[in-house]
C-alpha cells in the first residue's frame, strides 16, 4: 500500500513538473504574442475613437472660390460630366420638378455672389431640403458631388424627390 502511495506521488510529481514546464513555455509564447499583437483602437461606450494622429481637421470657412456665380439643380439624368460652363450666371433648374419654382429661385438668390466655402455648400443643401419639407414633401435627397469642378463659380446639386413631373 505504501508502495502504491509512493508510486502515485511520484507520478503526480512527474505529471506536475511536465505541466509546469509546458505552462512556463506557454507563458513565454504569450508574452511574445503581446509584443506582436495588433494594437486596438480605443473603445469608448459603444463608439470607436480614432487615434489623434489620424484625425484630419478641415477649415470649413476657407474660401474655395471667390464668388458663387451659378446654382444648378438637376435630377440624376441631367448630371452631365461635372464640367460646368464658365459663362453661367444665375439659378438653373434642369429636369427636376421643384414646387413653386419662382419662390425657390428667390430663396436661393441670396447665395449668389458670396464666397464659396464648405459651410456654404452644406447650407445650400440643407436649405433645399428644408424648402421641400415646407412644401410637405418629406422624401427628398440633395447631393453635391465632391468631384465637380467649382473653379468657374458654379455649384451643381442633384435633387431626388417624389414630386410628380
Amino acid at each position: 500500500m505504501q508502495r502504491d502511495i509512493l508510486k502515485r506521488f511520484l507520478m503526480g510529481t512527474i505529471l506536475c513538473s511536465n505541466f509546469c514546464l509546458l505552462s512556463t513555455e506557454n507563458s513565454k509564447i504569450a508574452q511574445r504574442y503581446e509584443d506582436i499583437a495588433p494594437k486596438e483602437v480605443p473603445y469608448d461606450r459603444g463608439k470607436s475613437v480614432q487615434p489623434e494622429e489620424e484625425i484630419i481637421s478641415v477649415d470649413r470657412k476657407k474660401v474655395l472660390v471667390k464668388q458663387l456665380r451659378a446654382l444648378i439643380f438637376t435630377d440624376y439624368s441631367h448630371t452631365g460630366d461635372g464640367r460646368e460652363r464658365a459663362d453661367r450666371q444665375g439659378i438653373y433648374i434642369v429636369g427636376v420638378k421643384i414646387p413653386q419654382e419662382e419662390n425657390f429661385k428667390r430663396q436661393m438668390q441670396k447665395y449668389l455672389q458670396k464666397p464659396v466655402t464648405l459651410d456654404l455648400i452644406e447650407t445650400i443643401r440643407d436649405e433645399v431640403i428644408a424648402y421641400y419639407h415646407q412644401q410637405k414633401i418629406s422624401s427628398v435627397k440633395v447631393l453635391f458631388s465632391p468631384y465637380q469642378k467649382i473653379s468657374s463659380g458654379s455649384l451643381h446639386y442633384i435633387i431626388d424627390s417624389k414630386v410628380e413631373k
